[in-house]
């Protein structure tokens, strides 16, 4: 059986908070996809991550002021809504407020405080 995978989109920056998201879903029984513990060294970026997109029944966005300045995290999530998966956004120092006035936000987002 296939296990159920998680894609986590984060700025470098919030790696560590990623980390502690990752641990606490693998807890919980998920597999997850954190580009830092499982791209290979020499991988081709954009291959690599979206053949784990593909692989991720939804995607966990941590929302912070570094991520939502960073063209890839809004190219994760947009990727996975193509796909018509689930894309959870977690704000961290954000208000809803500051994703809606972000020129590239996306309504489908189910946002969590």
């Amino acid at each position: 059986m296939k296990q159920y995978q998680i894609f986590i989109s984060h700025a470098g920056e919030d790696e560590w908070i990623a980390q502690q998201i990752s641990n606490k879903l693998k807890r919980k029984g998920a597999s997850t996809y954190l580009d830092s513990e499982r791209m290979l060294a020499g991988a081709n970026f954009n291959d690599e991550i979206l053949a784990q997109l593909r692989k991720s029944k939804e995607l966990v966005a941590l929302l912070t002021k570094s991520a939502i300045e960073k063209k890839y995290v809004w190219i994760e999530i947009g990727g996975m809504l193509t796909m018509n998966r689930r894309v959870v956004g977690l704000l961290q120092g954000l208000t809803i407020d500051d994703i809606q006035k972000h020129p590239l936000h996306l309504m489908r987002i189910q946002l969590q405080r």
